[in-house]
């Protein structure tokens, strides 16, 4: 009877153990949205644009206590030609350490994350972006992001001047002065603003890059908040001594 009792006891400490060396904060994915008054998708007044092959300047912020692992943009595409289902488009998305802003016609400064192409679906259906390797961010730290489309359109909100703020839950959009261009970084202005979705994974296992740089994938670890894993099996363990008894 006494060795059942320091088996459980035993287990008991195992389970505690293990559920300190959990990670504080779990992964989960959440989607930060930006939209705009009469933009597609939201209450379907014509006040956006999609003329040329622009692009939008924008940056991203990590709270200080969660690191972050963006996952994929979605974005509105204009697609070349007719601007019909089934013509093609490309959009590249670039980073850079630190904000856009200083850098919006210097070239140098950024570096080509990655290049999506596909067959435009309609004008109101976003693209998803889907990265190939998240692209890290870690705790504190802002990245620079221009979203630009080589072969067809980008469309944006067209907004001139101004700034804007969008926050979802450890993940902050920031557009501080809302900068667009027409032909990549040789050619910038003040009246398009991004509009669309980024989706990223919170205090990911995986292995955080500098800002701006690929890191790993996450590793997705059980849902259960730390302190109810102790609870349950501090209770259990209560009990399996009470029988033993």
């Amino acid at each position: 009877m006494r060795n059942n009792k320091r088996i459980c006891q035993m287990l008991f400490s195992i389970l505690f153990c293990g559920t300190l060396l959990l990670p504080a904060s779990l992964v989960h994915a959440v989607t930060l949205e930006v939209y705009y008054p009469g933009f597609p998708g939201d209450f379907g007044v014509d006040n956006w644009s999609d003329s040329g092959a622009p692009g939008s300047f924008f940056d991203l912020t990590a709270a200080a206590t969660a690191n972050i692992d963006i996952t994929s943009f979605s974005a509105f595409s204009f697609a070349a030609g007719s601007g019909s289902p089934g013509d093609p488009y490309t959009i590249q998305v670039w980073t850079k350490s630190g904000s856009y802003v200083g850098s919006e016609e210097v070239a140098g400064d950024w570096t080509l994350l990655q290049s999506f192409s596909g067959t435009d679906d309609d004008d109101l259906t976003m693209e998803t972006l889907t990265l190939s390797t998240p692209l890290s961010l870690p705790a504190g730290n802002t990245i620079g992001v221009a979203i630009f489309a080589t072969v067809g359109g980008f469309q944006w909100y067209d907004v001139c001047g101004g700034s804007d703020n969008y926050t979802e839950g450890d993940l902050e959009l920031n557009i501080s002065s809302v900068r667009g261009t027409d032909d990549a970084f040789n050619d910038s202005d003040t009246c398009k603003s991004f509009a669309g979705r980024v989706t990223f994974d919170v205090s990911a296992t995986g292995t955080s890059g500098p800002p701006g740089t690929p890191g790993t994938p996450a590793t997705p670890v059980p849902a259960m908040p730390l302190w109810l894993l102790g609870l349950m099996g501090g209770l259990l363990s209560l009990l399996a001594v009470r029988k033993l008894r």
